[in-house]
């Protein structure tokens, strides 16, 4: 039997974007995620567009469980009234129990309108 573990955060952005590098091991400007388990499980959770409109993301996975779990982690750029995504990275974790990670994604999506968000979403299911 599968355990899934749905996650999902989102950050509005705030603010000027200016002065962001399109390097994802700098640090993009955004909010904070919504509490809950997601702090737990994805914290530090940034993501915003540079002055191209060029989006990157960045955070750290962790696993709070006791057994190794392998992690579907996506970030997507998409505005809060449209379902579809301007772009999205998709990419699988496997950690054992306790274990972090980093996850960088750099070119998410290119989209300059300010009505665009960036969300995480990250599923769980038992390392096989």
């Amino acid at each position: 039997m599968k355990r899934l573990l749905g996650v999902s955060a989102l950050v509005l952005l705030v603010g000027s974007m200016a002065g962001c590098s399109a390097d994802p091991e700098q640090t993009p400007e955004a909010g904070t995620p919504e509490p809950g388990i997601e702090a737990e499980v994805l914290s530090d959770f940034l993501c915003s567009a540079d002055d191209d409109g060029v989006w990157r993301g960045k955070a750290t996975l962790t696993n709070v469980g006791t057994a190794a779990n392998t992690y579907t982690v996506r970030f997507s750029v998409g505005t809060s009234t449209n379902t579809s995504a301007a772009g999205m990275h998709e990419e699988d974790f496997t950690l054992q129990a306790g274990e972090s990670t980093d996850v960088a994604f750099a070119d998410i999506a290119t989209n300059t309108s300010p009505e665009m968000e960036c969300r995480a979403h990250v599923t769980a299911q038992p390392a096989q």
